[in-house]
C-alpha cells in the first residue's frame, strides 16, 4: 500500500463524518493482489473504472463508506496534464472494466502500459460509465 486518503462529507467542523477512504497501491500487480485477496473472502467492488489518471476498484463498508483501491497510471504531473488536455475533458468519468478480463490479461503478459490505457468511447456512452448503486 503506498498511501491513502480519507474523505469527510464537508459539512464543517460540527460534522465530522467518514464518507469514504482511498488507498493506493504502487503497481497493478499489486492492486489486483488486493482484489483477489478479497474476492476470496467475498468482498467483491461495486464499481471498477479505468478513470484514465487512475484504475480503481470502488467498494462499500459496512456502513456505506466508499472504499477505492486504485493505483495511479502516469508517473509525472505533466503526464496527468497532457492527459487531462485530451480525452479526459470529453470523458471526466472514465471506463468501466471487467476485472476478470483485466486479471486473465495480465496473467497472460500484457504490458501494464497497456492494460492502464482508457479507451475512448462515444459522448453517448460516457453516462453508462456510472456505477448501478
Amino acid at each position: 500500500m503506498e498511501h491513502a486518503n480519507a474523505a469527510s462529507d464537508g459539512l464543517g467542523p460540527t460534522c465530522r463524518c467518514l464518507t469514504g477512504t482511498r488507498t493506493s497501491y504502487a503497481s497493478l500487480a499489486d492492486l489486483l493482489s488486493a482484489f483477489k485477496r478479497l474476492r476470496a473472502l467475498g468482498i467483491t467492488p461495486y464499481w471498477c473504472i479505468n478513470h484514465g489518471p487512475n484504475r480503481s476498484f470502488y467498494y462499500r463498508d459496512p456502513d456505506a463508506n466508499q472504499v477505492e483501491l486504485q493505483i495511479d497510471v502516469f508517473d509525472s504531473p505533466a503526464a496527468v496534464d497532457e492527459f487531462s488536455g485530451s480525452d479526459f475533458g470529453i470523458n471526466p468519468i472514465g471506463v468501466k472494466f471487467n476485472a476478470d478480463e483485466l486479471i486473465r490479461r495480465f496473467d497472460a503478459g500484457e504490458p501494464e502500459a497497456t492494460l492502464t490505457a482508457r479507451p475512448r468511447i462515444s459522448p453517448e456512452e460516457i453516462f453508462a460509465q456510472l456505477p448501478n448503486n
